[in-house]
């Protein structure tokens, strides 16, 4: 339970292997100085979340359109929220097919 606790308060935290130096484990990372503004090469092989950090072109704009969208998504009525339940009804199933599967399933019509 203090592992899962400690992992949950520090996700980015690795253990190094014993069986291997850190040095030689970690070397294709390198640190940054200041993740804004130390200078790199967008075609260096990077992880995926530094590639998509750069694809901001202008990030006030990003962020604005972002709400946006979540707005218009908020105020949709042909989605499901999460955790929302639905029913869904299924036509033009012939009587014999659906009593089968209810059956099969434990609920009657």
């Amino acid at each position: 339970q203090d592992r899962s606790q400690e992992d949950l308060e520090f996700p980015d935290e690795m253990d190094t292997p014993t069986d291997i130096p850190a040095r030689k484990r970690f070397d294709k990372y390198r640190g940054l100085k200041s993740f804004r503004t130390s200078p790199w090469d967008p075609k260096e092989s990077l992880p995926l979340e530094y590639a998509k950090i750069f694809a901001f072109s202008n990030f006030k704009r990003a962020m604005k359109r972002a709400r946006e969208l979540q707005e218009q998504a908020e105020l949709r009525t042909d989605s499901v929220g999460v955790g929302m339940y639905v029913r869904v009804g299924v036509r033009g199933v012939p009587t014999a097919v659906a009593q089968r599967l209810l059956t099969q399933h434990g609920a009657c019509p």
